[in-house]
């Protein structure tokens, strides 16, 4: 069975050398067992009578040409299984013709776990899906659960589904982790950060907890272990347990929650069985101020990590607690008690301390046990390139880290290179995409009323992180809705023009009353308020009968100001250090003035008279004429950091506030430091809103003396600062939890891999080495993921930035090579070939060099060479097989089963050129066939014969287009976009006049794009075709 070698990466070895229920029962003094239905301790979704049965969630499927097998396989049904494999050899024997050419070009993962998650989890997902679906799996038999080889494998759906169920009813998110024999420590690795503990590997977890169990062999009650063993001695156990893939039996989990100190909670759920077992630290006081973690069991073979729901909101609390106790590990015992006080008492966190006191080793009077960095044998906090780290922010710091881009970071530890080079990586250039892409100019006119874009949307600066994994197969937007829609300024004119006065004498800063002379006649009475002698301006609305700009928000009513206001006077002859904006920019901003917009001030006394300067038009200046590519980088990575650390708060940081923190601090930052030290400079975006927010004050970039944070009251503005100060603190595991958030799921393993040797990144003599060693290699690995999901354009930028650094610095060597020549070496690390081709092509476009010969056989026959119509270059040099060039049909097949593919690898836009491609062909296949003329045969069965074979021959072709525009489908739905599917629709409408079974998924094809009528006409078509009692056939053949 081709599926089933699989097993063979998922499962651990199932020899064990200890009696499993002597242990489990004899040795466990501290556990606590709750088999069956205990509704006590958790809530139990399953019911053996009197509940709906429950079907599994059907996943995306691209090609579900195979029947469902509609019951699991016993495990001792000989027939049953001898007939599955017979299926699925079949159905092997003819994708194998395939796959066969396509995989020898091979895929490019980022690593080994990498692999994993793509091939063999996602092979076996499909083989589930397609055999298993629909199956109730909580009535399989109870012995499934300790089952072993091939009944272990055909009983994964009842635990993945049965463990997914009890997941969602009990608040737990399932952190899958890679069954490479660690799963155990991965899952307790992961258990730690979520709690805020870093820095602890699945490595050093087994290292501890093997030496732990070196040094405590025996029991609470005197039992030896070695008791509980048979075919091995003690020490033959030890050393095999100490090698990294070996796989974890009961001795070690015990060994590991005493070795650790952990309160550890298991859930081993297996249909409408659960059972929960709750394992204490050795000597430990059974107390609810434990850190308890939580671990998912796959039958006895597989470990994973249960996620509290919210642990995202609470990783930050413990990771500052506990970095504040390891850099003051070394201080007098009074002294660190007031700076954890004053700490605890500024971030809010005292009713948070007063549940965790055993956990973090502190005691109510905020002592503390121990001054060790290691809890429980872990590290508590990691200090990375420090054997210090320092409790606060220094302007001498601050400085030094501006300045020299090999320092180190002595609040966190880590080398500013290093970082720099991550933000880089784990937040690509190229992800960065706009929320609404179609506003292109900052004013629009529309019958005659000008109106203006404000905000970031003027400025351009409405970017999110791309989500890199399909929608469809995601919970998450790419887009935040609440942020799509702009809001706009309708202008009645200038100032000038009404002879309007501004008047700020009762205003806060940066707004204003507008007095108009008493015998004005151009406005409505009722928007003149009259008080004191003074004729004022009041808010005016617009009109409903308006027409609008195209997703407008919201829309105010405001004037133009030509005349710079007298509050921001200060901005024009403010000193700037750095010369940044120039005087050139400044005098051009001063120029262009301001917009008064129909806004007030919360706390106004009056608010029905007061206006708000507006500074977009001055923004847009400055971010299209005086923003480096880098700085504006630098605030694309500031604004996801911040507002990912925000978005869960009642009150967050907004856009305007983002901005004003990065306008600032350029006035503080050299703009080559953007260049140099892109590390340094975020570090100091983010000291720089800590700052903001402890003063309680956030100035207004033209306004110095508006403070944007007014109206903010202690508790918000504390809690902003608290996720702030754990995003200055932690911002590598920031970093990673937003990439992954957003499909980057190598973020966290090159983070390892870069933090692995961090001292060196502070030595400049260092520098080439590190990039021979570390840069270049983990560069590779990177776009070697971006290329396999067609993100072709940001893995060329990621490689050809370190490649051209690498260049430069390879000509202090005794040997350098050009930039070409690194390049080719660089390809020639990929596998997969179309990777290779195209990354070649981007680079002979930028350079002008030609590389393409270096890395492909020009001997061998391309996809251009073939097709005489011209075709992208992005699948121009694809290889083709010699038995697929002898017709258009077959060649379709090719690239439709290609095509398929790179779907899987969710490289959608090389998909989509391949399904263009094969519906091309196949066009041209049933063009190109002739008509058979039988009007002459005189034997009717003989013209009957001939013609049955020309039309099933003209079916099996237009079975593969349906295939092709099926998947045209697949893509729109993944981008939830028009196109392609749009495109092809009339003829997709005249290939369901042949195929009248395609009714069906043609009906909701025109649901998704919107026509009603035609996704009713298309329905009821489908009705007719159901009559000619074909239905169970249809069915199967247009599901997806």
């Amino acid at each position: 069975m081709a599926n089933l070698n699989i097993l063979s990466e998922i499962e651990k070895s199932p020899e064990r050398s200890v009696l499993h229920e002597n242990y489990f029962h004899e040795v466990w003094s501290n556990e606590k067992i709750n088999p069956g239905s205990d509704t006590l301790e958790f809530n139990n979704p399953f019911s053996l009578e009197g509940e709906d049965e429950y079907r599994p969630r059907e996943p995306l499927t691209f090609n579900n040409d195979e029947d469902a097998v509609s019951v699991l396989i016993p495990e001792n049904d000989s027939t049953v299984t001898q007939a599955l494999e017979d299926k699925t050899s079949k159905n092997a024997e003819i994708r194998v013709l395939v796959d066969s050419k396509i995989d020898s070009m091979g895929v490019d993962y980022f690593d080994s776990e990498d692999e994993y998650f793509e091939t063999y989890r996602n092979k076996f997902e499909n083989f589930q899906s397609t055999f298993f679906a629909g199956t109730p799996f909580h009535t399989a038999n109870e012995s499934g659960r300790y089952s072993e080889g091939i009944s272990q494998y055909f009983n994964m759906p009842v635990f993945t589904e049965s463990l997914q169920k009890f997941a969602d009813h009990n608040r737990f998110e399932i952190h899958d982790v890679m069954a490479d024999g660690n799963c155990l420590f991965r899952a307790i690795a992961d258990q730690l950060e979520i709690n805020g503990i870093f820095g602890n590997s699945p490595k050093l977890l087994r290292e501890i907890t093997m030496k732990y169990l070196r040094q405590n062999p025996c029991q609470e009650d005197g039992s030896h272990i070695e008791a509980f063993l048979f075919n091995e001695s003690w020490e033959q156990y030890l050393t095999r347990m100490e090698k990294p893939t070996e796989w974890c039996d009961h001795v070690l989990l015990k060994a590991a929650v005493d070795a650790l100190g952990l309160k550890t909670v298991v859930f081993n759920v297996y249909g409408a069985d659960i059972r929960r077992t709750e394992i204490y630290p050795v000597k430990c006081k059974k107390s609810g101020n434990d850190l308890t973690i939580y671990l998912g069991h796959m039958g006895e073979f597989h470990y994973l990590s249960l996620r509290p729901k919210d642990w995202n909101k609470e990783w930050q609390k413990k990771a500052l607690l506990c970095r504040y106790l390891v850099c003051s590990k070394d201080w007098e015992s009074e002294a660190r008690k007031q700076f954890l006080r004053n700490k605890v008492n500024c971030l809010g966190m005292v009713d948070f301390l007063k549940n965790n006191e055993r956990f973090l080793g502190m005691e109510s009077d905020y002592k503390t046990a121990s001054n060790e960095d290691v809890k429980g044998g872990y590290t508590l906090c990691p200090t990375y390139a420090l054997n210090v780290i320092e409790p606060e922010e220094t302007r001498v710091h601050i400085l030094s880290a501006m300045d020299d881009p090999f320092c180190v970071d002595r609040r966190t530890g880590i080398t500013l290179m290093c970082l720099s080079f991550l933000i880089s990586h784990i937040f690509p250039d190229c992800l960065f995409l706009y929320t609404c892409p179609t506003y292109r100019r900052s004013e629009i006119e529309i019958e005659g009323t000008l109106f203006r874009y404000l905000g970031s949307i003027a400025s351009k600066t409405n970017i999110f992180l791309k989500n890199v994994v399909p929608r469809l197969l995601s919970t998450r937007e790419n887009e935040p809705l609440k942020e799509l829609g702009a809001t706009v300024v309708a202008i009645k004119g200038d100032t000038a023009r009404y002879s309007i006065s501004q008047d700020t004498s009762a205003t806060y800063p940066g707004y204003v009353r507008l007095k108009i002379p008493s015998s004005s006649n151009d406005f409505l009475p009722r928007n003149i308020y009259r008080e004191e002698g003074n004729t004022y301006l009041r808010k005016m609305e617009v009109s409903d009968k308006t027409a609008l700009p195209r997703d407008t928000k919201r829309c105010l009513v405001g004037f133009d100001c030509r005349e710079f206001p007298p509050s921001a006077q200060e901005w024009i002859n403010r000193e700037r250090k750095f010369q940044w904006p120039s005087r050139t920019i400044v005098d051009m901003i001063q120029v262009s003035g301001c917009t008064i917009i129909s806004k007030h001030h919360p706390s106004s006394s009056n608010p029905d008279i007061e206006w708000k300067y507006d500074f977009s038009l001055s923004e847009v200046i400055l971010f299209e004429r005086t923003v480096t590519r880098s700085q504006m980088y630098g605030f694309y990575v500031i604004k996801v950091l911040l507002e990912y650390c925000t978005a869960h708060l009642q009150r967050k940081l907004k856009p305007k506030h983002i901005r004003a923190v990065f306008l600032n601090c350029c006035e503080q930052i050299p703009t080559d430091a953007w260049d140099t030290n892109l590390g340094g400079c975020i570090l100091q975006l983010v000291s720089y809103t800590i700052e903001c927010l402890q003063r309680k004050k956030l100035p207004h970039y033209f306004i110095s003396k508006r403070n944007m944070l007014h109206g903010f009251n202690e508790e918000e503005l504390r809690d902003i600062c608290f996720q702030v100060e754990a995003l200055r603190l932690f911002p590598l595991q920031t970093m990673v939890l937003i990439a992954e958030n957003r499909g980057l799921s190598y973020a966290s393993n090159l983070t390892v891999a870069i933090l692995r040797d961090c001292a060196r990144f502070a030595l400049p003599a260092e520098v080439w080495p590190l990039y021979q060693e570390i840069f270049i290699p983990n560069t590779i690995k990177t776009v070697k993921f971006l290329a396999r999901r067609g993100l072709y354009e940001t893995a060329f930028s990621l490689l050809s930035s370190t490649l051209y650094i690498a260049r430069i610095l390879s000509t202090t060597m005794a040997s350098s090579c050009s930039l070409a020549e690194l390049f080719v070496s660089a390809l020639s690390e990929l596998c997969q070939e179309t990777s290779k081709v195209i990354l070649a092509m981007k680079f002979e476009t930028l350079y002008g060099e030609h590389i393409l010969d270096s890395l492909i056989k020009k001997d061998r026959i391309f996809l251009k060479d073939v097709l005489p119509w011209g075709i992208s270059d992005n699948i121009a040099w694809l290889r083709v097989p010699e038995d697929k060039m002898e017709n258009y049909e077959l060649l379709a097949e090719y690239l439709l089963e290609f095509g398929k593919t790179e779907m899987k690898n969710l490289n959608t836009n090389l998909a989509e050129l391949m399904f263009s491609e094969a519906i091309r062909c196949l066009e041209k296949n049933i063009e190109g066939t002739p008509k058979l003329d039988v009007s002459n045969i005189e034997d009717d069965m003989l013209k009957l014969d001939i013609q049955t074979q020309e039309s099933n021959i003209l079916r099996k072709v237009r079975e593969t287009l349906k295939d092709c525009y099926t998947q045209m489908y697949y893509i729109s739905q993944v981008h939830r976009l028009f196109n392609p599917l749009e495109g092809y629709m009339p003829a997709i409408e005249e290939l369901c006049k042949e195929l009248p079974e395609m009714s069906s998924i043609v009906s909701r094809m025109f649901g998704f794009l919107h026509v009603p009528a035609k996704q009713k006409e298309y329905a009821e078509l489908y009705e007719i075709f159901l009559g000619t009692g074909t239905h169970h056939k249809v069915a199967a053949k247009t599901s997806y």
